[in-house]
């Protein structure tokens, strides 16, 4: 089990009205590192760009709570020693391919596709 976490990808339009689809930020999951998806069309491809971009944003889990990018900041950071795609066993991992990357600063990136 695992808890989502997304953000507006931009404001509303205020002459229409429209706006743009949530993006997904990443996944926390009990004993994993968090993972981040990548948005390379945005340069989201760091914790540190992710950062920047959400400064001014709002930040909801996937059950529609309001979160702080300081909460989210601690949250991210206290997973850092879980488990990740390097280091987990066969029966944590299941079938799927060991792919991702880790940012410059060790973070971990989904390469795949959209999860949840």
């Amino acid at each position: 089990m695992g808890t989502n976490y997304y953000t507006e990808s931009a404001p509303k339009c205020p002459t229409c009205g429209h706006q743009e689809s949530d993006l997904h930020i990443g996944k926390s999951s009990s004993g994993w590192k968090f993972i981040f998806m990548p948005h390379t069309s945005r340069g989201l491809t760091s914790w540190a760009k992710w950062k920047d971009y959400l400064k001014d944003r709002v930040i909801r889990d996937e059950y529609g709570d309001v979160v702080s990018l300081d909460w989210l900041s601690d949250l991210i950071d206290s997973k850092q020693d879980g488990i990740d795609h390097r280091t987990a066993t066969a029966q944590q991992w299941g079938p799927y391919p060991r792919t991702g990357y880790m940012d410059d600063d060790g973070y971990r990136f989904s390469e795949e596709r959209e999860f949840s």
